[in-house]
């Protein structure tokens, strides 16, 4: 987005999903999503680094970030590349997306991402 434009849901990438969620209040609107989607992340794994594919399913999304379940421990600024289903064009968006926070609950994570530009 270009600083100073104010940004149009219309005519965006986010005007795919029209669920408005309840009781919202931060900044940005968050919609439901629930899809499931596949995640990258690199780390090590017998001090060799390797490119970890994962799934999760995606629960939220916004203009600036995403909320996310998944099985894999990730830690507070990992970035990661998700690759979002977008059924109106059938295809798989790449995203950038950093942790900025995770919680443990029932054997996974929920995970709080902010999209990377």
């Amino acid at each position: 987005m270009i600083e100073g434009t104010k940004f149009d849901e219309s005519n965006s990438f986010f005007s795919l999903f029209r669920i408005p969620m309840q009781g919202e209040k931060r900044s940005k609107v968050r919609k439901l999503y629930q899809q499931p989607i596949v995640l990258e992340r690199i780390g090590t794994e017998s001090s060799l680094l390797q490119l970890f594919r994962e799934e999760g399913i995606c629960l939220d999304i916004s203009e600036s970030g995403f909320g996310l379940s998944a099985a894999c421990e990730l830690e507070e600024g990992d970035v990661v590349k998700l690759f979002l289903p977008v059924k109106k064009v059938h295809t798989k968006l790449p995203v950038l997306a950093e942790v900025v926070w995770r919680s443990r609950s029932d054997g996974h994570f929920r995970i709080g991402l902010r999209i990377l530009q």
